[in-house]
Parts: C-alpha cells; sequence; structure tokens
C-alpha cells in the first residue's frame, strides 16, 4: 500500500474516532439536568475558541502560510542543520503575542463596555482568553510543521482527536 494511501486512511480513522469523541463530550457536557456544565459554561468554551482564532489571525503575523510555502524550498536548499525557518516562526510568533497582549490591554475597556451587557461570564474570565490564544498559537506552528514535513497523520491526530 502507497504511503499516501496509508496516510489518508489512518487520517480518516483518526477524524472519525474525533468526531465521536466530540459528539460525546457535547452530549456529557451539556445533557439537561446533570450535564458537567451550564449551557452558559459551555457557550464560553466556544466563545473562547473563537476569539482565540481571531487573535491568531494577528498574533501570528502571517508566520503560518510562511511555513507551508517556504519550509519545502528550505529543505531542498539548505541542510537539514540549517533550517531555521521554525526558529524565525517562533521569534515572530513572540512577537505576535506581545502585540496581542499590548492590544488586550489597552482595550480591556473597550471589550468590557461592549460585552458587560450581555455576557457578564466573557467579562469575568476576560484573562483567560490570553493563555487560550498563546496555546492554539504553538498549536497552529506545529500544525504546519507537521504539514511541511508531510505528517499528516500527526497533524491529523492533534487537530481532530487529541483537541477533543
Amino acid at each position: 500500500m502507497g504511503n499516501i494511501r496509508k496516510q489518508t486512511i489512518i487520517s480518516s480513522l483518526l477524524i472519525y474516532v474525533g468526531f465521536l469523541i466530540g459528539a460525546l463530550n457535547m452530549y456529557m457536557y451539556t445533557r439537561t439536568g446533570t450535564g458537567s456544565f451550564l449551557l452558559e459554561q459551555y457557550a464560553i468554551t466556544r466563545i473562547f475558541f473563537d476569539f482565540s482564532q481571531i487573535m491568531l489571525a494577528f498574533g501570528s503575523l502571517g508566520i503560518i502560510p510562511v511555513i507551508y510555502k517556504f519550509y519545502p524550498y528550505y529543505s531542498d536548499n539548505l541542510e537539514k542543520e540549517k533550517i531555521d525557518i521554525i526558529s524565525w516562526a517562533l521569534l515572530l510568533s513572540l512577537l505576535g503575542i506581545l502585540f496581542v497582549l499590548l492590544i488586550g490591554y489597552y482595550g480591556k475597556p473597550l471589550f468590557i463596555r461592549k460585552y458587560s451587557e450581555k455576557s457578564g461570564l466573557l467579562i469575568n474570565y476576560y484573562v483567560w482568553l490570553f493563555p487560550c490564544f498563546i496555546g492554539l498559537l504553538f498549536f497552529s506552528i506545529t500544525e504546519s510543521l507537521s504539514w511541511a514535513l508531510h505528517k499528516s497523520v500527526l497533524s491529523n491526530f492533534l487537530k481532530e482527536t487529541l483537541m477533543r
């Protein structure tokens, strides 16, 4: 069996397992009366992910597509020890984190003013948006590196199974 076919089959199985885990989690967290979370608590987990995705768009400073696009060029034209694109990605990501943290610090009054009326729970956990964003940023860099190294099974396992 070819390598691509084998990776596709394994990735498909991992995606189905992740789907089942996600469905089970959603059922366990939100079932009426005996669920682990109240509806508002479950909703804030979704809001955290959505806000983290928005912050990721700014905080990554465009480095994730750079890894996809230029890693093959680096690996074809440089010795393995001299490939520094991941170091640059991490450095730019740290700058992006500082950028988002500064915006978050100075934008907190505006955020509170906009969301305090309808989302008091989100205001209470405002500071936890930033660790969630940082984790998602480093996860996305790891995922892009996995794809660049043609380790799609690892990437699919991380994203579709482990995250659930």
